[in-house]
């Protein structure tokens, strides 16, 4: 890594240090550092007035007096009465790469509040001279989550970089819980990340009453990112968009690989004959030809997408098949929320996927068209729960509220889910920051910082101008491989997206494209 890196100043914390002391060999005293504190008790107050009183025209020296020395007169009180009340400024101890901790209180996580744990580098290796950006890891999947192990090294910390790692709530792995009940990425998940956003930004103390920058002194709470693995940047962006009004220090969101829409995340156009390649728009894919091909499988079953509370399977599926009767696809999963009815959690449809079920519902489900209780059809119920859980219709929302936010979204060629030729879930990512006039949004790191994370030369890679949409045909050509010179594209793609950002935040760099890697002051 070329990126130049300084040794931090020592920022204040009172609660942390030593006392900074300076004396000079001369009739001038300059001890505690406090300016006006001439009895050298570490506060400048009324005492000090009265040592000031008794010594006014003479020549015997003050400590602490700015460098006035003798006689004594009144710039020595307008010194005191400038500094009155103020005491010393102390200097952090260094601290020692580590990790901790905390339980950081939520409405969402109940009396136990939402497990958090923090991995930090050293003093002398934040990333800037001010200190160290902070990256919030906003995991995939449709699980409550998990944490990387107490004393793992991440790659975000050896390069300077805060890291924070958080459980779902009801969510458990390893030695962290968090409280309250786990409710699939819904607005109980939403809350959850918006008061982890606020410990980051050192808006919220942990449940000891400690802020963050109590446990890292050089943290840079108002340079805050979001790294959204894949179905993470979708509550991501639900979050910005619910709460993003008291997130201002929220800088940047990466996106890896991330399908932000209700049709990817749901996996619903992997494989589907009605589905023509460059016709999505930013918030939805047409279909057409669909309802007119669904039929009922009474004999297969469906289950929830990626559930992992308890294992639910439900008789029944939807298929489709062309005019002469051949199976042209099933679609036997869908993502599911709890509920207390007698079937334990219910399964949503996408919003396009629910429209074509209710125009075939007298087909699918005769006599009179009613759908079994698991499966829910109702236009207002499933426009609601995608609500939470599609970060593309919340675009303009989070535009709207931080229309500064840098957006980098991570694809390579082979995609983790997604099969499609045009990358819709990309495409639409991008385009639907585009379609809202934001400000940077890009597909993939700039060369630069992919050189500089790789040690491989930028020209390998494609230099992707940003706010530009992707084309279809040509989708791929702006994807990374899978690998360089053998190296896995996965060892480095998002690294560099957070360095390109945070470097752009902190240095006010919003160039479409670079030259080199951003010059830190």
């Amino acid at each position: 890594m070329n990126c130049q890196r300084r040794s931090p100043n020592r920022r204040p914390a009172p609660s942390r240090g030593r006392l900074l002391r300076v004396e000079h060999l001369e009739d001038r005293q300059l001890l505690s550092g406090v300016p006006g504190d001439f009895n050298d008790n570490a506060v400048v107050d009324a005492a000090d007035f009265t040592v000031w009183q008794d010594l006014w025209g003479s020549t015997t020296a003050l400590v602490n007096d700015g460098g006035l020395g003798v006689p004594i007169g009144s710039a020595h009180y307008e010194l005191w009465k400038t500094n009155f009340g103020h005491v010393p400024v102390t200097e952090p101890d260094p601290i020692e790469a580590g990790d901790y901790t905390v339980q950081v209180p939520s409405s969402a996580g109940g009396e136990f509040g939402i497990a958090v744990r923090v991995f930090h580098p050293a003093t002398d290796e934040a990333r800037y001279s001010d200190g160290a950006p902070i990256i919030v890891d906003v995991q995939g999947g449709w699980s409550a989550g998990r944490v990387s192990a107490s004393g793992s090294s991440t790659d975000e910390s050896a390069h300077g970089f805060v890291r924070i790692e958080f459980m779902l709530p009801g969510g458990s792995f390893g030695d962290v819980t968090s409280g309250g009940e786990y409710d699939i990425r819904g607005p109980d998940s939403i809350q959850a990340l918006a008061d982890v956003l606020s410990y980051a930004s050192g808006e919220l103390a942990d449940m000891s009453g400690a802020l963050i920058t109590d446990q890292i002194p050089f943290a840079l709470t108002d340079q805050v990112g979001i790294l959204g693995g894949s179905n993470g940047g979708n509550l991501a962006l639900a979050t910005l968009a619910e709460h993003g009004a008291t997130l201002s220090s929220v800088r940047w969101f990466v996106a890896w690989e991330s399908p932000i829409g209700d049709q990817y995340a749901a996996i619903e156009l992997n494989d589907n004959p009605f589905y023509t390649p460059g016709t999505c728009t930013a918030t939805t894919c047409p279909t057409p030809g669909l309802a007119d091909a669904l039929f009922w499988m009474p004999l297969a079953t469906t289950s929830p997408v990626n559930f992992d509370t308890g294992n639910w399977s439900f008789p029944g599926a939807i298929g489709a098949k062309s005019a002469d009767g051949t199976l042209l696809k099933v679609f036997d999963k869908f993502p599911a929320a709890v509920t207390g009815n007698a079937t334990g959690v219910q399964l949503y449809p996408t919003v396009e996927f629910g429209e074509a079920i209710r125009d075939a519902a007298m087909t699918l489900f005769p006599p009179l068209g009613n759908p079994p209780p698991w499966l829910v059809t109702d236009e207002a119920e499933i426009a609601a729960y995608w609500n939470y859980r599609d970060g593309a219709v919340r675009i303009p929302e989070v535009h709207a509220l931080l229309p500064e936010l840098l957006v980098i979204h991570v694809g390579t060629v082979i995609d983790h889910v997604q099969t499609q030729p045009d990358y819709p879930h990309a495409a639409s990512h991008i385009q639907a920051w585009l379609d809202v006039g934001h400000n940077f949004v890009r597909v993939n790191a700039d060369a630069e910082y992919l050189s500089a994370v790789s040690g491989l030369a930028a020209a390998q890679f494609l230099d992707n101008e940003a706010n530009q949409p992707i084309p279809y045909p040509g989708s791929e050509d702006l994807m990374l491989a899978e690998k360089y010179d053998g190296t896995p594209v996965g060892a480095f793609a998002n690294l560099a997206a957070m360095l390109e950002l945070a470097d752009r935040a902190h240095e006010g760099v919003t160039d479409t494209n670079l030259d080199a890697v951003i010059p830190l002051d």
